[in-house]
């Protein structure tokens, strides 16, 4: 029956109560389905510095924007001279250059804004090759080490 608490049951006889109250009040839905994906660690990897190489493309077009705000600054602040050649052919190159750097940082950002970088394209690859059939005479087990991982086991 429901005895009073006592120091000798301890903490055994508070998590009963607290389990019966819990459950005799509470209403408990279940929702524990779960996708496991099993790789080895190389393809993780792998997997990890190719999704880093797509982060560090999206910022590929800094350097054509840093070129072209350089040309552009020196074009507004210049009163080109006669040096080797006529100062209209520097201005001209100068022009030409700022062309050239418009067309280069409108690809790099084109090619920046069509690189997919999301969680799903990381799990896509590490799923990618499953094997979908169950695997029988398979054992999981928690690894015996201190960590924090599985060990599995094949009949």
């Amino acid at each position: 029956m429901n005895e009073p608490f006592s120091p000798d049951r301890g903490i055994s006889q508070l998590t009963g109560l607290a389990d019966n109250l819990i459950l005799q009040e509470s209403t408990v839905y279940v929702n524990v389905r779960q996708e496991v994906i099993m790789v080895t660690l190389d393809k993780v990897h792998l997997c990890l510095n190719k999704h880093l190489s797509r982060i560090n493309q999206k910022t590929i077009w800094h350097a054509p924007l840093a070129v072209l705000v350089t040309i552009v600054v020196t074009l507004i602040t210049t009163t080109f001279q006669d040096f080797v050649l006529s100062a209209a052919t520097w201005r001209a190159t100068f022009i030409i250059s700022a062309a050239l750097s418009i067309a280069w940082l409108c690809r790099s950002a084109w090619a920046a804004s069509r690189i997919s970088t999301s969680m799903e394209d990381i799990v896509s690859e590490l799923k990618a090759n499953e094997i979908t059939e169950p695997l029988t005479g398979v054992g999981i087990t928690r690894s015996p080490s201190n960590h924090s991982g599985f060990v599995v086991e094949y009949e």
